[in-house]
């Protein structure tokens, strides 16, 4: 199912098409439902970052092997459109002097949130969390069609062979083409418009996309039998070098 957000100069989104809102209202509780039973949250920490030594491991990414793969999946084709506004949310893990400091992240959320991602930034400026913003997660916003486009677009023009490759093969995460494109899609990413507008934002708080962490880099179908990526993708946040 291929979604039918838009993404505005003012990186601002807009309300999702609904035409089964049934199917989705089921995928989302299937998914919670799986959550609850292996002791997961929605949030999740990139695989490459410590976790706080009182977060639970299965807010690791890692640790979402408790829930089936192909639970997972199937939550982000089928709940890529939502029957509400999709927007941005931030969220402060409050501190703790035995383990770990505060930590700030930002988010793309399905249902609910800000319209646009400066408004999700301003939140955390308001607070005073701004510099411990460490990463923003975008796990929604991959099955975009803009955003789509844009990585197909990036990856055509610098590694042509390998995406071709990749496309041609059975498109799961262990097989070889995709695993080779691994580091390809991770710099595609950051040369989006759509990334790009992201560091503009976190410029002015003295801020940058550092590099990309994702998971289960897959090559799907969508219902109209046309290529889409899927995976787990989160934005590293590091401050700018000359600071």
């Amino acid at each position: 199912m291929r979604m039918t957000r838009t993404i505005r100069s003012d990186m601002c989104f807009h309300r999702a098409s609904s035409e089964q809102p049934k199917r989705l209202t089921r995928c989302s509780e299937q998914l919670r439902a799986s959550s609850r039973q292996a002791g997961t949250s929605a949030a999740t920490f990139p695989p490459t970052m410590q976790v706080p030594r009182r977060t639970p491991l299965s807010l690791s990414l890692g640790s979402l092997g408790d829930i089936p793969v192909r639970t997972l999946i199937s939550f982000l084709i089928l709940c890529g459109t939502s029957t509400g506004f999709a927007g941005w949310t931030s969220s402060v893990r409050p501190d703790d002097d035995r383990f770990s400091p505060a930590r700030a992240s930002i988010a793309y959320v399905e249902d609910g949130g800000l319209p646009a991602f400066k408004d999700a930034l301003n939140k955390l400026a308001q607070s005073d969390h701004i510099q411990r913003l460490e990463f923003i997660e975008l796990h929604w916003l991959v099955s975009d069609s803009t955003f789509q486009h844009e990585v197909f677009s990036a990856l055509e023009q610098s590694v042509p062979r390998e995406l071709d490759a990749a496309k041609r093969s059975a498109g799961n995460m262990h097989n070889p083409k995709m695993t080779a494109l691994r580091a390809p899609f991770a710099q595609a990413v950051l040369a989006t418009p759509t990334v790009t507008k992201i560091n503009t934002e976190l410029a002015r708080f003295g801020l940058r996309v550092s590099r990309i962490d994702q998971e289960k880099l897959s090559l799907i179908r969508d219902d109209k039998g046309q290529q889409q990526f899927i995976c787990f993708l989160w934005l590293i946040v590091s401050p700018t070098k000359h600071q």
